[in-house]
């Protein structure tokens, strides 16, 4: 985007902004889960809050290896401020915090420079995402993984915030300077722009998704109009040698 615009990452403790030109400074069960909204959750799946005992994010999607371990992906500064500790969806344990990326820091190398992590979850699962409409919950299966296009219509399942809301990609591929508490403003690549879709502080690592199909995980927004950035997931996957399943 041209015009100068302010950023925020979405995890709840955030309290720096950075600002630049393209730069930077969240009751109805789910039918057979133990689901009633993002934030009454005990099974493991995206769109749920997830905490530990000083940071809340949201879980973004389970995805597993080939030789069937599980994860959850998330936003990478999400991973960094939980450090060692275990999270949790409604007081159920998740894991905890495995490998991440944030602009070059990370336990990925200075060569990897998206902001994406991942948690190395206790009990298997499967790839799936919790979906709200008209104040009903429903589990909703991802299949694949692919980057969207120009236009499409997509939709982002905040664990903080606690409902869907759906919005259109206006840019495919960009990347973003902006700051999380704890780890300085640095430019971050692999993501796309989203019109029309507001989330907030504890938000971060929301799955971002169309149908069956997810596109990505939310990792900041603007300060002003509804725009969110989200890590594009296809590569990332690719990174950790993960899959959907």
């Amino acid at each position: 985007m041209s015009r100068l615009i302010r950023i925020v990452v979405l995890a709840v403790t955030l309290s720096a902004l950075v600002t630049g030109t393209a730069q930077a400074t969240v009751p109805h069960r789910a039918e057979g889960v133990g689901c009633t909204s993002p934030r009454a959750c005990t099974t493991t799946t995206g769109g749920a809050l997830m905490l530990t005992s000083s940071v809340s994010c949201t879980a973004g999607l389970p995805v597993r290896t080939w030789d069937g371990r599980w994860f959850m992906v998330t936003a990478g500064h999400c991973v960094y401020e939980g450090g060692r500790s275990t999270w949790r969806q409604s007081g159920v344990a998740l894991g905890k915090g495995y490998r991440w990326e944030y602009g070059g820091k990370g336990t990925e190398g200075a060569g990897a420079k998206a902001d994406v992590g991942l948690i190395k979850l206790t009990r298997k699962s499967s790839s799936r995402v919790l979906a709200l409409s008209g104040g009903k919950a429903r589990m909703q299966a991802i299949t694949a993984v692919r980057d969207a296009r120009v236009g499409e219509r997509v939709c982002v399942t905040a664990g903080r915030t606690g409902g869907t809301r759906c919005g259109t990609v206006v840019v495919p591929t960009t990347s973003l300077r902006y700051a999380s508490p704890g780890l300085a403003a640095r430019t971050i690549t692999g993501l796309a722009l989203v019109k029309g879709i507001c989330i907030y502080p504890g938000d971060s690592g929301s799955p971002v998704y169309a149908g069956r199909t997810a596109v990505g995980i939310a990792v900041a927004r603007s300060a002003s109009g509804c725009y969110t950035w989200y890590t594009k997931l296809p590569a990332q996957l690719r990174h950790f040698g993960l899959r959907v399943g």
